[in-house]
């Protein structure tokens, strides 16, 4: 194959990186949902009473609703219809058709009761720095490396196509696996007019995982660059 002359000038090295602020996705803290909350829950539901599901456990579960029922019936027989009493009588009878409860089940309500006081995390786009330098692109978010590959090395197929106004760009190792594959995703309109791009399939786009957003000049600089088919060439 000829030298390309286009491409020696685009042509990324050590000395001559491509640079550019990027928008990926990661986790950001969020406040509790409900700190107030918290401790009264869990307060009251350390009174319900819970039983093992186990043969004693179920036979105390059936004892234990069998004398409320009991007891619901004689406060109805002896109050008449008196509202107090018939309330009453509704009480227990609903607390013999819910209570106790399987003790795993109040665990789960306890952790759930626990967790309103806890910060919890969300995927946000949040901002980033993508460096290449020809053999390895890396990007990096709040001073750690968010990802990275090496596209040569690795063996990955490059993969062009469209979803509606946006451009996707993919390196997808050989390996196959979703999370191993990096994409890059920008405006259709920050490409050449002159440029034909398919519609991504179906199939690749079930399997696209956390898009790099890469906006203005710097999604036509990165396009460029990538989609050269001697990006992928290995370098000595």
């Amino acid at each position: 194959m000829g030298k390309n002359k286009d491409y020696k000038r685009t042509r990324l090295r050590p000395d001559r990186p491509l640079e550019l602020e990027v928008c990926v996705e990661a986790e950001a803290p969020t406040p509790a949902v409900a700190p107030w909350a918290s401790r009264p829950l869990v307060f009251l539901m350390g009174w319900i009473p819970t039983y093992r599901d186990t043969g004693p456990g179920r036979d105390r579960v059936k004892i234990w609703r069998s004398a409320l029922i009991l007891t619901a019936v004689a406060v109805a027989w002896k109050g008449g219809v008196a509202w107090l009493p018939l309330v009453f009588t509704a009480m227990l009878a609903l607390a013999a058709a819910t209570v106790p409860v399987p003790h795993d089940r109040r665990q789960r309500w306890l952790r759930w009761a626990r967790g309103l006081a806890l910060p919890g995390v969300e995927l946000r786009q949040v901002a980033g720095q993508l460096h290449c330098d020809g053999t390895k692109i890396t990007i990096r978010h709040g001073g750690r490396v968010w990802g990275s590959l090496r596209p040569a090395a690795t063996d990955s197929e490059v993969v062009v196509g469209s979803v509606g106004p946006d451009v996707y760009l993919g390196f997808c190792p050989a390996t196959g696996k979703k999370r191993d594959a990096l994409w890059f995703v920008g405006a259709r309109a920050g490409l050449p007019a002159d440029l034909v791009v398919e519609a991504l399939p179906s199939r690749v786009q079930e399997r696209l995982w956390r898009p790099v957003r890469v906006d203005g000049e710097g999604w036509g600089r990165l396009f460029e660059a990538f989609s050269h088919p001697r990006f992928l060439e290995v370098r000595s």
